[in-house]
């Protein structure tokens, strides 16, 4: 300030000053020579000078080299000509510190005039925070475009209106378009029709109702390439507001190569599923094809062997025997074959049921007891009678522990069997039932103990020629064993004896089963409901579909029985505790509670336990039902008086009836023909179901055999024509048949026939007969 300054002057002046301190920037003053007059508190902050170090010396002292040599003469200059690079104009700049060190800022610089004399006013923003910001940004955006740039997926983004704002390497692979191509176009160049048409308006759509069908969700859609072709991608958008403009990103994912390999799993998956049709389909043809000449040797030899003793031409009933025991060692080693088949193939299936030890000890010992007799030997059980009982399937069980003890009666001679049942700890927790069948037999060598399991091995050849066999059932019983969840070792001496023990656990949970507790009954007899037909010893027919119930019922009641019906499971069961009939025939194939379970349950109570009970209905495995205590399933081949026995049940007495066979085998057909010619019936034949029902159109039989394998026209197909005419369905149907019966088999055949007769893999004669004889007891039979 002059000397001529007011006061007033003077307080506006040091207000001003204390403003200028209180300003974050730097400000600095000069003279037209360069040297500070004035600086405020800032500058100390940015440059670590005091004032006093400051004023009057050389502004340069803030500059770094080369500015700091340079501006002496480039203030000069501006003084001479007024040409200005920075006054007036502002630049960044770098200043130097106290220190040394150097540091980015921004300069604006304006000149004045004071006391009648040039001067300058600089501002000073030090900018190294807001460098190192744009640095650190710079980098990330570099490392953000070279990820971008590096992905495989394409990377799109759109603003409102569609258009591409950017294009990412991963897009230009997979559409075929550069970058430069895409952008500022529509991005529906990348769609095929409808969809590029369409695109525009579902984006106008969203952006005013907010209804979202891709953002947000992510989908499967088609893109199309550059050269026109389209293919699958997975597209996921999202919405992103870039300076309060609407944007949206697009990821973008090739998924052809996904595709095709989800198509070549889907063909392996069918080729897989074809291939079990397939091996289905071998095994029931071969079960057909190998089974029925077999049946026709077999049948014909006992044939023969019969009239040979009535004739007295006692010569040829030994060779007659031997063909007779030769088809039946063949047929036994073709069952076995096949059920190691059905276990490759994985068509075993099992059904857990809750058994009693001490029962199943029982039962197997009057299965064996005929065995062991054969060759002198004595069996002994050893169970306690609190064994209890445990979760399995008693079928599988059953024929793993028969096979044992028949290997011990057929390998021992006027020796001891054993077979004991104890319980002993599960590793990892829960218990295992370990059955043990130990036998003086002959044993076996270190060499043959690890092939016994192998199929189609027995110990030696000499064994083979002197005992028989097959060498599959122990082969058999392990895989049994080991698809039950457990094991079976063998130790033995040759010359000694041998030692099978089986360990299985306490509770078996099958992959396919059923277990038949806690069944809801009726409350009273009236809510069952049950239709009477006839007169005579009660028989309950248990089936769902009500046509089958009455074909039933009405053939009972014709044979002499009053027939009573139910229709489902659960009533029936209760109607058997009621009624206690003297027969109960059952189907199996049932909603709800199925024959199997209505089976258990049967003959688990005391009240229905000793009724005999028939399943009429086709089945995989017949051996399940008579595990289960059921009473009859027919098997092929059958013996005359097998036949005889079926013929009487369907009300055909010896010297009446007619029959009608279908079969298209010839020397099976002259078989059944000349059998049941001789229980005195009229028999008529065809070879297929055409020519059946030419005859049923002449004749209505008392009774149809029917194969089931037949050209031109099956037993399916026949049996479903029947159902066409009122007047044919209740003709009693026996299926005849080798072939092996599969679920949609069940399904087209179920309710229809009245019968099955099938080969099964163990001869069930005595138990048949001991059973039959209890069924003609109670109902009053011979």
């Amino acid at each position: 300030m002059g000397e001529g300054s007011t006061g007033a002057e003077r307080d506006t002046a040091q207000r001003l000053a204390a403003v200028l301190d209180t300003v974050l920037d730097g400000i600095i003053t000069i003279d037209e020579r360069g040297r500070i007059m004035t600086v405020n508190a800032a500058v100390k902050n940015m440059f670590g000078y005091t004032p006093d170090e400051l004023i009057g010396r050389n502004v340069n002292v803030l500059m770094p080299e080369p500015y700091a040599g340079e501006h002496d003469s480039y203030l000069s200059n501006y003084l001479d000509t007024g040409n200005a690079k920075i006054i007036g104009i502002g630049r960044e700049v770098f200043g130097r510190r106290k220190d040394g060190s150097v540091f980015p800022m921004r300069l604006a610089v304006g000149e004045m005039q004071q006391d009648g004399q040039r001067g300058f006013v600089g501002i000073l923003h030090d900018i190294t925070e807001q460098k190192r910001i744009e640095t650190e940004l710079g980098e990330s955006g570099e490392r953000m475009r070279a990820i971008l740039d590096a992905v495989l997926d394409g990377i799109i983004t759109i603003d409102s209106d569609g258009t591409v704002d950017s294009f990412n390497p991963g897009a230009e692979e997979i559409f075929g378009y550069e970058a430069a191509e895409v952008i500022g176009r529509n991005v529906n160049i990348l769609m095929p029709e409808p969809y590029a048409t369409e695109h525009d308006g579902y984006l106008d759509n969203y952006l005013d109702t907010g209804d979202a069908q891709i953002i947000g969700i992510g989908r499967e859609v088609t893109g199309r390439r550059k050269d026109g072709s389209v293919f699958p991608m997975d597209l996921a958008v999202t919405e992103m507001a870039v300076n309060g403009k609407r944007m949206f990103t697009g990821l973008v994912r090739d998924i052809t190569l996904r595709k095709r390999a989800e198509e070549r799993m889907q063909e392996a998956k069918e080729a897989a599923e074809n291939a079990n049709r397939s091996k289905s389909e071998f095994l029931a043809n071969m079960s057909h094809e190998l089974r029925t000449p077999l049946n026709a040797i077999i049948g014909y030899s006992e044939m023969l062997r019969e009239d040979a003793e009535e004739n007295g031409l006692e010569e040829l009933i030994p060779d007659l025997t031997r063909i007779h025991g030769a088809g039946r060692h063949l047929l036994s080693l073709i069952n076995d074959v096949l059920d190691l088949a059905k276990v490759e193939a994985g068509k075993i299936e099992f059904l857990v049921e809750t058994v009693s030890l001490s029962g199943l000890a029982q039962d197997l010992e009057g299965m064996a007891h005929p065995l062991m007799e054969k060759n002198g030997n004595r069996l002994t059980i050893v169970c306690p009678d609190d064994i209890g009982t445990m979760e399995s399937d008693p079928t599988k069980l059953r024929q793993i522990l028969f096979n044992l003890l028949s290997n011990a009666a057929k390998f021992t001679k006027q020796a001891n069997v054993e077979m004991s049942i104890a319980r002993e700890p599960r590793e990892g927790g829960g218990q295992d039932v370990v059955f043990a069948v130990r036998d003086e037999g002959i044993g076996m060598s270190d060499d043959q103990l690890s092939r016994v399991f192998e199929s189609f091995v027995q110990a030696n050849a000499s064994t083979t020629r002197e005992y028989g066999g097959t060498g599959l059932g122990l082969a058999i019983v392990r895989r049994f064993c080991e698809l039950m969840g457990g094991s079976i070792d063998v130790v033995s001496d040759l010359g000694k004896g041998s030692t099978f023990t089986v360990r299985l656990p306490e509770i078996f949970v099958a992959a396919v089963g059923t277990q038949a507790e806690n069944l809801p009954l009726p409350g009273d007899l009236s809510t069952a409901g049950g239709e009477i037909f006839g007169e005579g010893p009660t028989v309950l027919v248990i089936d769902d579909e009500a046509t089958a119930r009455e074909i039933m019922a009405r053939h009972l009641a014709r044979a002499g029985y009053r027939a009573v019906t139910a229709a489902s499971g659960t009533e029936g069961i209760y109607l058997a505790r009621e009624l206690k009939p003297a027969a109960i025939t059952l189907d199996v194939m049932m909603p709800g509670v199925d024959g199997w379970v209505v089976l258990q349950r049967l003959k688990s109570h005391p009240a229905t336990a000793n009724i005999p009970v028939v399943m009429c209905t086709i089945v995989d495995e017949p051996k399940r039902g008579f595990a289960l205590g059921a009473t009859d399933f027919l098997t092929k081949p059958v013996d005359r008086s097998r036949l005889a026995s079926v013929l009487a049940k369907h009300g055909i007495e010896s010297g009446s009836g007619k029959v009608l066979v279908v079969e298209d085998d010839e020397a099976t057909r002259d078989l059944l023909t000349r059998s049941i010619a001789k229980t005195g019936c009229v028999v008529d034949s065809a070879e297929n179901g055409r020519i059946a029902l030419e005859r049923l159109t002449e004749s209505i039989p008392d009774l149809i055999i029917l194969d089931l394998m037949m050209p031109e026209m099956d037993g399916f197909e026949f049996v479903e024509e029947m159902q066409k005419e009122p007047e044919w369905r209740g003709i009693p149907v026996v299926v005849l048949t080798a072939k092996g019966i599969t679920r949609e088999d069940r399904l087209r055949l179920n309710g229809h026939v009245a019968e099955i007769m099938q080969k099964e893999a163990h001869d069930q004669e005595t138990m048949l007969a001991t059973v039959l004889e209890r069924v003609r007891t109670r109902t009053g039979g011979d």
